[in-house]
């Protein structure tokens, strides 16, 4: 065998095994709540798989959301009406960045760069993070798998970013949850998300538990595979489109 085919042998080698380590396979399952109830308004099953993330909605209109880091893609798909949508990262910090803008424009800047503060417990993995109207509090765990960290923080940041454009509602104190979060190696096991509304009664209170699996089933592998065939087959609607007829059964605005 020549040098050069040696060489070129262990860099393949090498690079299959720095892109093994960069991203793990592994899911999350996550329980949402209103309020002080004790039962689930939504569940989720957040599937790791290959680089990508497949998200599925498991209660009221079963949507899927697969986030493409690579390809820096996002699809939505609504079994319901066989329809999907796609939007780049790009096209959605282009969204972002306008109503960024626009409410720079009015004064709003509470809204776009809140001033942030927050604490941490290093032996409790505790964070909380506050401004004027919102509080996060969130438990951490450590996972199994330390790239798993920077795989959910990069999903969690897109889902927040997507959920402003769906729901109005400001991403900008979620992903520097995410941050913090990441920079000490943890996931969230627990996160409480508290917004103080204008009026007196007006407080609204989420929370999320979540439960990473470090292997994957077969049940979701199939999802999976479901999931990439639906891609093909759906019908590819615009955007507007998508979102305009899904606001008829809105989702409960995520706390991951």
């Amino acid at each position: 065998m020549s040098i050069i085919r040696t060489m070129a042998t262990a860099l393949w080698f090498f690079g299959v095994l720095g892109a093994a380590a960069q991203a793990a396979d592994f899911h999350i399952d996550t329980d949402i709540y209103v309020g002080r109830s004790n039962d689930p308004v939504a569940k989720t099953l957040t599937v790791f798989l290959d680089g990508r993330v497949y998200d599925f909605l498991l209660t009221g209109p079963q949507e899927t959301t697969i986030f493409e880091p690579t390809e820096g893609a996002i699809h939505l798909l609504d079994p319901r009406r066989k329809v999907r949508a796609t939007l780049t990262t790009k096209q959605l910090q282009d969204l972002l960045a306008r109503v960024k803008a626009e409410a720079i424009q009015r004064n709003k800047l509470a809204v776009v760069k809140p001033e942030v503060k927050f604490e941490f417990d290093a032996k409790l993995k505790s964070v909380r993070l506050s401004t004027d109207r919102m509080r996060y509090e969130v438990k951490g765990k450590t996972p199994r798998f330390p790239e798993a960290v920077a795989q959910y923080r990069e999903f969690a940041d897109w889902i927040a970013r997507l959920n402003a454009i769906r729901d109005g509602f400001p991403p900008f104190v979620r992903t520097e949850l995410n941050r913090q979060l990441a920079e000490r190696g943890w996931l969230p096991e627990e996160v409480e998300r508290v917004v103080e509304g204008r009026r007196v009664s007006g407080q609204t209170r989420m929370r999320s538990h979540h439960i990473p699996y470090w292997t994957l089933t077969q049940r979701n592998r199939k999802r999976v595979t479901r999931a990439k065939a639906r891609l093909v087959e759906f019908e590819l609607v615009t955007l507007a489109n998508y979102l305009g007829a899904r606001k008829i059964a809105a989702r409960p605005q995520k706390t991951r």
